[in-house]
């Protein structure tokens, strides 16, 4: 897998250009991979620069749709627990009519921490302290993680992916079932 593209909508899209950018120090993005059936990407490593395009609409289908999904890699010298934003700019999208009209759109962007998923004490391993401050935080005793200041607690600790800090991110991403929980999220073995 990778991190997703997803647009709002696929009905009466053709194409869309766009720019990723982020902190090459904390990413390192080297590849675009279309999912949705039949599209073409071309993806500049060097700029960041993405074209998609498809002879029809992207899809029949209505509801938002992953078109697909970039290659990334944290750099071995990343700092542990540094944070940047990831953001797309120089966004055009485009409609599937002849005259192939530009569509009003939106950008959005994301938060990347260089740190594992469910390391909430910020060791590079899973311990029972990650278990017991997610714990913590799913029963609102604490509403911060103090080596990840400024970061939304979830972006570490839900590692369930439903948006909020459960008891169940405690037991399924943390020391107690680790391995389990590597198997199923495929989330990268700590190597550090």
């Amino acid at each position: 897998m990778g991190i997703p593209l997803t647009i709002s909508r696929g009905t009466g899209i053709s194409a869309l250009n766009l720019k990723l950018n982020y902190d090459s120090a904390l990413l390192d993005v080297t590849s675009f991979v279309a999912t949705a059936s039949g599209i073409l990407a071309d993806f500049n490593v060097a700029t960041g620069s993405l074209a998609l395009s498809k002879s029809t609409e992207f899809t029949a289908d209505a509801g938002p749709l992953t078109v697909g999904y970039f290659s990334a890699t944290v750099p071995d010298d990343a700092v542990y627990t540094s944070k940047h934003l990831v953001r797309i700019s120089d966004l055009q999208v485009f409609d599937d009519s002849v005259e192939t009209l530009a569509v009003p759109s939106v950008v959005d962007s994301a938060i990347h921490v260089a740190a594992f998923a469910g390391d909430a004490n910020a060791s590079r391993s899973y311990n029972s302290p990650d278990t017991t401050l997610t714990l913590r935080q799913s029963t609102d005793r604490i509403d911060g993680l103090t080596l990840y200041p400024l970061a939304d607690p979830a972006i570490i600790s839900d590692v369930t992916f439903d948006s909020a800090v459960l008891a169940n991110d405690a037991t399924d991403g943390s020391a107690l079932s680790a391995s389990a929980a590597l198997a199923s999220m495929e989330v990268p073995a700590t190597t550090r």
